[in-house]
């Protein structure tokens, strides 16, 4: 829904949801289905806790923002050969596997505010209204126009600290 003129501008599909969401720290449970590079097989993350925070700078009269997203979970699909979740070179996979499905989710979700529909549906101009008050009652008018052109970098930490009775028994 467009703020100002209260009219339906279009939809998110369940991905571009998802990101909205976990920019706003309210991932609460959920998955992230992913494949391994290497082997190009399923992996699945069970979301326990996500916590994530949006921050604001001004540096010139220009607003940007990073999000920073931290969570734990649990690896509860490996169909990797060999992959063994005890081991640290093979969890370190996995993590930063999860953590760049993550990133594209987010950053669909972001294209599809900022390009698309040229809205702010995650809350930034929030972070500016409490972090920047004075700029705030610059831009507000305008806040579209200046979010649709305001970058936004993503800072993503996920962690499998569970993995089930897969941990070393797992025939190859």
């Amino acid at each position: 829904m467009d703020g100002k003129s209260k009219k339906l501008i279009g939809f998110l599909d369940e991905e571009e949801l998802s990101g909205i969401i976990w920019m706003m720290g309210k991932a609460r449970g959920g998955l992230i289905k992913s494949y391994d590079e290497q082997t190009k097989r399923l992996i699945t993350y069970e979301v326990v806790s996500s916590n994530a925070t949006i921050s604001s700078k001004v540096s010139g009269g220009r607003v940007s923002f990073r999000v920073k997203i931290e969570s734990e979970g649990r690896l509860i699909e490996n169909d990797v050969p060999g992959g063994v979740p005890s081991r640290k070179a093979f969890l370190k996979r996995v993590d930063e596997t999860f953590e760049k499905q993550l990133k594209m989710t987010l950053e669909r979700a972001l294209d599809k505010m900022q390009e698309q529909y040229g809205v702010d549906a995650a809350g930034f101009g929030d972070r500016v209204r409490i972090q920047h008050p004075r700029v705030w009652e610059k831009v507000k008018r305008e806040w579209d126009e200046t979010f649709r052109d305001s970058p936004v970098t993503f800072d993503v930490k996920l962690s499998v600290t569970d993995y089930g009775a897969s941990s070393g028994l797992v025939k190859e």
